[in-house]
């Protein structure tokens, strides 16, 4: 039972508005509390497709040995429910997943907005650039001017501080690949691991 993996879990009884009865769910407390709490914090899912286009969720595949369906996370009604509503484990989350998820959590509780969508206004900002520039350099201040942003909106102040990790990345490989650890670190000091590691390339 740990934070990030997909369960089947009982609701409850039929309430409005909510999903309730059998469905998946993530785990979404912290591994520590839910070892020592009666109840455990979860997302649950809904394979209504159209909720994806809604603030605070993510989509969640269908696979082989998972979901039969491709799912949609539901972090705007995140809840506690008794450990005993869980019945049993489908998978854990992929990477990726975990990822969005975070960012949907971030959005449904008014942290961020969605950063995917910020770093696509903020890659046609640079279209001139691109053109004058040249498209290795137009590129490269794009990723730059993507990060920083995304940096900002998901620690604030603590990922202000790992921009001069930034500098030290010198080409739109590494900047592409640092752009892609804001998205999946949880934590600044999980970050800043991965861009003193991509530094040292």
């Amino acid at each position: 039972m740990k934070r990030g993996e997909v369960w089947w879990a009982d609701l409850g009884a039929y309430r409005m508005r909510e999903q309730t009865g059998r469905r998946p769910v993530v785990i979404w407390r912290s591994d520590t509390l839910t070892r020592l709490l009666q109840s455990v914090l979860v997302i649950p899912l809904t394979t209504n497709l159209d909720r994806a286009n809604l603030a605070g969720t993510a989509i969640i595949s269908a696979g082989p040995m998972g979901l039969s369906e491709d799912s949609v996370a539901l972090a705007f009604q995140m809840r506690a429910i008794p450990k005993s509503a869980l019945e049993s484990k489908i998978r854990p989350l992929t990477d990726d997943e975990l990822a969005e998820l975070e960012l949907a959590t971030d959005e449904a509780i008014g942290r961020a907005r969605r950063i995917s969508a910020l770093i696509v206004n903020q890659w046609l900002k640079y279209e001139d650039s691109l053109r004058a520039e040249g498209r290795e350099q137009g590129l490269e201040q794009g990723l730059r001017q993507g990060i920083a942003l995304a940096l900002e909106l998901k620690f604030g102040s603590d990922g202000q501080v790992l921009l001069p990790a930034i500098d030290g990345l010198h080409d739109a490989r590494q900047l592409q690949a640092a752009l892609d650890a804001v998205r999946r670190a949880a934590q600044p000091m999980e970050l800043a691991k991965e861009l003193a590691a991509l530094v040292a390339t």
